[in-house]
């Protein structure tokens, strides 16, 4: 999927003969990706971290993974709060995988009643 994501700008998603999902790979995401990952990068290594929400899922030392739902907040709130108690170097925001969404709506049905 990593290399349909590159070349192909939209996606059209077939159920039954039906188009349940045409659009681009960021409103997909948008509409279905609830989870997100935030990797923070802190200046030293901290033993716990208090977070407004989210859960740490990695943990390297000075390098942790914040796992997230869209619901809860953004990741500029996720950020600003840790920046306020700690001192943070460098950032990144994970989307949900196109696999692991695609398999959500096929799982799960039509979410939200996306139907085109």
């Amino acid at each position: 999927m990593a290399d349909i994501e590159k070349l192909c700008s939209r996606v059209i998603i077939i159920d039954k003969g039906r188009i349940i999902y045409q659009g681009d790979f960021d409103e997909i995401r948008h509409l279905y990706g609830k989870q997100r990952t935030l990797e923070v990068e802190f200046a030293e290594s901290y033993k716990e971290i208090a977070l407004p929400f989210g859960m740490v899922t990695k943990d390297e030392g000075m390098k942790k993974a914040i796992t997230f739902l869209r619901e809860q907040g953004t990741a500029i709130d996720l950020i600003t709060a840790l920046g306020k108690r700690y001192q943070i170097t460098d950032v990144s925001i994970q989307e949900a995988e196109i696999e692991a969404i695609i398999r959500e709506i096929y799982e799960g049905g039509v979410v939200k009643g996306q139907v085109v």
